[in-house]
């Protein structure tokens, strides 16, 4: 019903030569998701930093400060409770999917590359 933006995403190549098919290939958070957290937390730095630096202060009478301190640090932490939410059973996928490639596609680890 929802989607998830968080989960890590597997991808590869295949590519044939003389020994066979190598698949060479990732698993881990998508590009846009980086980019999306390091948007999001230099913004909230910058926040930070503006506030730390004018001292929060307002014509409320500090209740904005109050108010500041406990925004922010549930701002900088909803990315992180959000992902693991939402992938706490993603080695268990990662593993299934090799699992499958295994018997599939008769699927091997290569022990003989050099990294």
């Amino acid at each position: 019903m929802f989607g998830n933006g968080f989960r890590p995403i597997f991808s590869g190549r295949l590519r044939e030569d003389h020994k066979g098919t190598t698949l060479k290939a990732s698993y881990g958070a998508p590009w846009f998701l980086r980019l999306f957290l390091a948007f999001w937390y230099l913004v909230l730095s910058l926040i930070t930093a503006v506030g730390l630096t004018l001292g929060f202060d307002n014509q409320d009478g500090g209740e904005g400060v109050w108010l500041a301190w406990i925004v922010l640090p549930l701002l900088l932490l909803a990315p992180l409770a959000f992902h693991f939410i939402a992938n706490r059973n993603a080695n268990t996928h990662f593993d299934a999917m090799l699992e499958h490639l295994s018997e599939a596609a008769d699927l091997a680890p290569d022990t003989d590359s050099k990294r």
